[in-house]
């Protein structure tokens, strides 16, 4: 459950040959890149970083690339992994968010960034013990952000699957939403903290 989920996109990606084969020649480029498998931020805001723009224009946002693979990108969604060192490499892109350390969509969403956590705030159980907290960029973008967690399916009891589902909005733009899941507890995660507060919208 990534919810609420950017309608379609994982199943549309799946039916596209064409990012298959683009998902497993990052991953055979991973293979042979050393120290992919490392997950850091720096304490300086966007140290390191590089910039990612939209094709289309829509926002930019700074990642550290590795461990970040480049995007996949189909239907204003962007698709970012961070795959672990010993990645399976597969044009299956259910396999690499199942194996990914972190994963992040962002796309628009379809109404306020109040209205959106609170329908996922809601929408959730108990145990996924939903946080809601602002959010915000250093462009001036801002909204809400929702942690939670759910037991990851088919894994060894106790192991769970962390969400970070941001909201944000800027002066003048469509509601974006950005939808990080990892293996690890990210609500205070200083590498997605450095993302969330670079992500600048423009549309």
């Amino acid at each position: 459950m990534r919810g609420p989920p950017l309608p379609g996109v994982r199943r549309a990606l799946r039916t596209r040959a064409r990012l298959g084969v683009a998902l497993a020649g990052l991953l055979v480029g991973l293979a042979a890149a050393p120290g992919c498998g490392a997950v850091d931020a720096e304490d300086e805001p966007f140290a390191g970083t590089i910039v990612y723009q939209d094709p289309g224009g829509a926002f930019a946002l700074r990642l550290l690339q590795p461990p970040w693979l480049p995007p996949l990108s189909v239907g204003g969604t962007a698709i970012f992994v961070v795959p672990p060192a010993d990645a399976t490499v597969t044009a299956d892109l259910s396999v690499v968010l199942d194996e990914a350390l972190y994963s992040l969509d962002i796309g628009p969403a379809s109404s306020t960034p109040a209205a959106q956590a609170r329908a996922l705030s809601t929408s959730l159980p108990p145990a996924a013990m939903a946080d809601e907290a602002p959010a915000g960029t250093a462009s001036g973008a801002t909204g809400l952000q929702v942690s939670w967690q759910e037991p990851r399916q088919d894994a060894a009891d106790g192991e769970f699957r962390y969400h970070r589902d941001v909201f944000l909005i800027g002066p003048a733009t469509l509601t974006y939403q950005l939808s990080f899941v990892a293996k690890r507890a990210i609500a205070d995660d200083a590498m997605v903290d450095q993302m969330i507060t670079s992500f600048v919208p423009y549309l």
